[in-house]
């Protein structure tokens, strides 16, 4: 590199430095506002894997599958599919309608003709019948005047308990997994293309430090913050188009912001070995290693 490079790039740290100094450190990570996730908000969610590689046996910390929202599952009963209505909302209990079209349930073969409408007193001809058959399926019937009311409500109790609940359990983490999924693909798109005001960066966290102020001290004094962080980027599988958490080359940070160095004193050391123990060839910080954040 050349002395003009040099030189440059010392005015550029400079300038990036004198920003940093007059920013006021974040000392809870959850008060990032672009984008924070923890540990205990994936681990169950359907279509997430922790700890893998990829085909090119690079590690990946995470990955999200590309999952699709899932609408109610409907009921095998055509008797109850007739009077069932779904809300806007998914996570909203479906109903019973008030009433319906009789030719609904008749169309679907679940009543007969001659058992949903009272005879009427018509000429005997083809065409009179037509017509009444017409006129009669136009009708509507309540539900609480419905002869199999009782079959209905209890198709409807089934449905609810053995179907609905159930599929609704699994559908909100379902959709979790698709926020998720969501939240990092806009992220990436700002990454990438320096959409946002400020330069950003997607770190991962670990080992939260925790320092919870006494009555007498003001919220200022708490801390929560991660102790270690490193780099990571985001990459998308073309193949299945799932996201790909996957660490970056970069020397892993001891996070020393949100503490004071006057007020700790030991922390300069602590920084100092940090260092020297991540400027080792032979480490690598891995949240799934211990033994790449252990000091032995």
């Amino acid at each position: 590199m050349s002395i003009y490079a040099r030189r440059l790039a010392s005015q550029i740290e400079f300038i990036k430095q004198c920003a940093l100094m007059k920013k006021t450190p974040t000392q809870d990570f959850t008060k990032h506002s672009d984008f924070t996730c923890t540990e205990e908000q994936v681990i169950d969610l359907p279509g997430i894997s922790l700890n893998i590689t990829d085909d090119a046996s690079e590690d990946v910390w995470l990955r999200v599958e590309r999952l699709r929202e899932n609408s109610a599952p409907k009921p095998n009963s055509s008797l109850l599919a007739n009077w069932l209505k779904f809300p806007a909302k998914f996570s909203d209990q479906p109903l019973l309608q008030e009433k319906i079209n009789i030719k609904n349930l008749i169309d679907d073969g679940v009543i007969a003709y001659e058992e949903a409408f009272t005879p009427f007193e018509v000429d005997d001809t083809y065409h009179n019948e037509l017509l009444d058959i017409e006129a009669s399926s136009e009708k509507e019937v309540y539900l609480k005047d419905f002869s199999e009311r009782g079959l209905v409500q209890k198709e409807f109790n089934d449905y609810l308990k053995e179907i609905w609940k159930p599929w609704l359990a699994q559908e909100k983490l379902v959709r979790q997994s698709v926020d998720l999924y969501s939240s990092l693909f806009m992220l990436n798109q700002q990454l990438q293309g320096n959409l946002a005001d400020a330069q950003l960066e997607l770190v991962w966290g670990m080992g939260i430090a925790l320092r919870k102020s006494n009555d007498n001290e003001q919220s200022s004094k708490q801390i929560k913050y991660p102790l270690l962080t490193q780099s990571v980027e985001i990459t998308l599988d073309q193949k299945t188009m799932a996201l790909l958490i996957k660490p970056t080359l970069s020397t892993p940070t001891l996070e020393t912001e949100p503490f004071s160095i006057e007020e700790n004193q030991g922390l300069a050391k602590l920084l100092k070995n940090s260092k020297e123990f991540y400027g080792s060839e032979d480490v690598s910080l891995n949240p799934f290693l211990p033994s790449s954040y252990e000091l032995s």
